[in-house]
């Protein structure tokens, strides 16, 4: 089990090597000239292709959203976030205020992170 801190770092470490954002998801229809489907692109704001989306199985709607998902949680977010968390931690470092609020947060945070991979 890892400490929220080496989780937070671990998040930290990821979000500074990703490609700069803000991210944007384009959506694709039929089969294009590169060879891609259905499904949507996931790019920097130079149009750099980050991810691609894929319709399979899914529903357009779902994809739209899981692509929409995506590009909001763009590496400036993701810092934003951890840097955030840091903070609230630092100033409650146990965790263990049944009743305290940010105490809670963290918890949930850190139960979130741990399913990770």
């Amino acid at each position: 089990m890892s400490t929220l801190t080496e989780l937070l770092a671990k998040h930290r470490r990821t979000a500074e090597a990703a490609t700069p954002g803000p991210w944007g998801a384009d959506g694709l229809g039929g089969i294009q000239m590169d060879g891609t489907r259905d499904g949507y692109i996931i790019s920097s704001p130079e149009q750099r292709k980050i991810a691609h989306v894929y319709m399979t199985t899914t529903a357009r709607t779902a994809c739209h959203r899981d692509a929409s998902h995506i590009a909001a949680n763009s590496p400036e977010v993701v810092l934003a976030l951890v840097k955030l968390a840091e903070e609230t931690a630092a100033r409650h470092p146990e965790e263990n205020y049944p009743s305290c609020f940010w105490c809670a947060l963290l918890r949930n945070l850190h139960a979130a992170l741990e399913t990770q991979p």
